[in-house]
């Protein structure tokens, strides 16, 4: 039986397996150990339904002339998602009125899309919710006369997915070419770091919203940057595992910075701008330069 991934035949030695549950079992695991997600299955040029298991799973493999596995790295699937999210985006913000039928036709699909956002940037929020949920709050059309936005919701629906767009196509240049988006993001978060120690004599004389900018300016290029060396390490540039900041493996030092970044909430919650100073200039500032020292010292930089 010849085997293969994504149409190239590859070396895959049967021992045990007698039946097409096992030997696909197997080659799930291969393709999971090397961080691939398995999506389909021909068999002898026909598709084999993965949601129909019971159908086939028993079948010998003495019946089978060959299997074709497709097969997606979470790079690519995170590729497509985000590009996804970019082509309804654009279609938005073609739209001439809140009553066209085209414009009409995408807000159908709009919980769906709020759910791919949410998949896609999961880590970022703005408020109180999530990017998603704030998409379903400006296409909702409850309260509306005849369910058409009013032109007041309608302009903030497609300045969001401006914004949103803009963001989605800078996430696209991040998993495309990382190389080269760590080389432009680390120089910006080095220097974000030099103005850290502004921030506390910003709010110390008032100046909170500035205060504030460089702080979101900063957290932004941060997990950018650790977005950036993900995606390198997955696509095995450079072993994770062997990555590390002042002793601690990446997952550490997220872990600490983490800590760190909730410290510095609470004060400034609590308007401690000593404190803040302090976090930001002996604490946080020294780990940066720590992480962008260990980068360097990976040819990364």
């Amino acid at each position: 039986m010849e085997i293969k991934i994504n149409k190239e035949a590859i070396d895959f030695t049967l021992e045990q397996e007698r039946v097409l549950g096992e030997v696909v079992d197997g080659v799930e695991h291969w393709l999971a150990t090397n961080g691939f997600t398995l999506t389909e299955i021909t068999r002898d040029d026909a598709k084999l339904p993965l949601s129909d298991r019971l159908e086939w799973q028993n079948d010998s493999i003495e019946t089978v002339d060959s299997l074709d596995f497709t097969a997606l790295h979470p790079n690519h699937i995170a590729y497509d998602k985000l590009a996804a999210i970019q082509q309804y985006m654009d279609l938005l913000q073609e739209a001439d009125a809140p009553d066209s039928p085209a414009f009409l036709d995408l807000l159908k699909g709009a919980e769906d899309v709020a759910e791919l956002i949410d998949e896609a940037m999961s880590s970022d929020t703005v408020g109180d919710l999530s990017i998603g949920n704030r998409f379903l709050s400006l296409t909702d059309t409850k309260g509306s006369v005849g369910g058409v936005l009013a032109e007041e919701q309608f302009g903030s629906l497609l300045t969001y997915a401006s914004e949103l767009g803009a963001e989605v196509t800078a996430r696209l240049r991040e998993i495309a070419d990382p190389m080269a988006e760590i080389k432009t993001t680390a120089k910006d978060l080095s220097e974000a770091i030099q103005s850290l120690s502004d921030v506390a004599v910003l709010l110390q004389t008032g100046n909170d919203r500035e205060a504030l900018s460089h702080l979101i300016q900063f957290v932004d290029l941060l997990q950018k940057l650790i977005r950036i060396v993900r995606y390198i390490g997955s696509q095995s540039i450079i072993n994770l595992a062997e990555l590390e900041i002042d002793g601690e493996s990446l997952i550490g030092f997220g872990s600490t910075i983490n800590g760190l970044l909730n410290e510095l909430n609470d004060a400034m919650l609590s308007g401690d701008t000593v404190l803040i100073g302090d976090l930001l200039e002996y604490e946080i500032a020294p780990k940066l330069e720590s992480l962008l020292n260990a980068l360097k010292g990976k040819n990364l930089l």
